[in-house]
């Protein structure tokens, strides 16, 4: 299991081990998801609640991601991606 702050995470499964915090806010959904099931459009850095971007924010959000993934570490196998840093990043 991977603790997330606010939930862990049981690769195995591909489930969180416990409930999301916010899921009588988000009832239609199961309280075992990720983003509402849409990690492409939404977000949810500290499992507090759910982040959409749209327009310059969907822009800065994309430029921010693409400068920090520099942050991966090179192997044989390839990069490995081992996260980033969005200090300063308004949304």
């Amino acid at each position: 299991m991977y603790d997330y702050g606010a939930r862990m995470l049981m690769p195995d499964l591909g489930r969180w081990g416990s409930m999301d915090a916010m899921s009588e806010k988000y009832s239609a959904w199961s309280p075992y998801n990720y983003a509402i099931n849409n990690p492409v459009m939404v977000i949810d850095p500290d499992g507090n609640d759910i982040q959409t971007y749209t327009g310059d924010a969907a822009v800065a959000f994309g430029r921010a991601l693409q400068m920090n993934m520099s942050t991966s570490s090179e192997t044989s196998r390839g990069n490995i991606f081992t996260g980033f840093d969005l200090k300063g990043f308004k949304k």
